[in-house]
């Protein structure tokens, strides 16, 4: 009897998965950032955004790197952590940028103040600043290495998109230039026309100068003497 034909559709990610649930450990932690920096790479090169996975899908991919890596967490729980860092990252981050801008304002007024570091508190004392109480170094050096990395490439895409774009840019048309009439105040139009264009005028010959009189030749009168 022969096997009936294997499913295109399965793939070993999709099997039955028994989760590990509880607090995250730092492994397991680092495990997932490292997937999603791996997954942003991963859409950032394809060809286009109707390519790139939605939403369920990219979680579902980082699931597959985190399980194979032995991080045993559904992707609900990946996005869920993952969110959950970023929110806390950005509350250190704010409050350390804070920390920096007021140290140096106050370093003018004879260091009568000196702002706390978040890594050098207490769990109470990041309490009463409403702080995450165990944000690790370890950790939000990782976060912060996935946001510049995202934040590079992305700009990196966009200018080479910019580039491509400016390249195949079809010429613009360009129009012929139409030079102004120049007219003259001084004359009217029509005798501003080539002397080509208007009609030649015959003018007589001059007249011919009298023929001069010989002073040899003795004058006639007008009367005649007959002897």
């Amino acid at each position: 009897m022969s096997e009936p034909p294997p499913d295109p559709t399965f793939h070993p990610s999709s099997m039955a998965r028994e989760y590990r649930k509880g607090n995250w450990t730092l492994q397991e932690t680092l495990i997932l950032i490292t997937a999603k920096k791996l997954d942003d790479e991963r859409r950032l090169k394809a060809p286009s955004s109707s390519n790139r996975n939605t939403g369920e899908l990219r979680w579902k991919w980082v699931e597959n790197y985190c399980w194979t890596h032995g991080c045993l967490r559904s992707q609900n729980q990946c996005n869920d952590k993952w969110d959950n860092l970023l929110r806390d990252y950005k509350k250190v981050r704010d409050y350390e940028a804070t920390k920096s801008s007021s140290s140096s304002s106050h370093l003018s007024n004879n260091n009568q103040f000196q702002f706390q570091s978040y890594w050098t508190m207490e769990k109470h004392q990041r309490k009463e600043h409403k702080l995450p109480s165990n944000m690790l170094l370890q950790v939000y050096q990782a976060v912060t290495q996935v946001l510049q990395k995202k934040s590079h490439t992305l700009q990196l895409h966009h200018h080479q998109h910019h580039f491509v774009n400016v390249v195949h840019s079809p010429p613009q048309e360009q129009h012929p230039q139409v030079m102004p009439l120049l007219t003259s105040t001084s004359q009217p139009l029509s005798q501003t026309a080539p002397a080509a264009s208007q009609p030649l005028l015959l003018l007589p010959p001059p007249s011919l100068p009298p023929r001069p009189v010989d002073s040899t030749t003795p004058p006639v009168s007008g009367s005649l003497c007959i002897s």
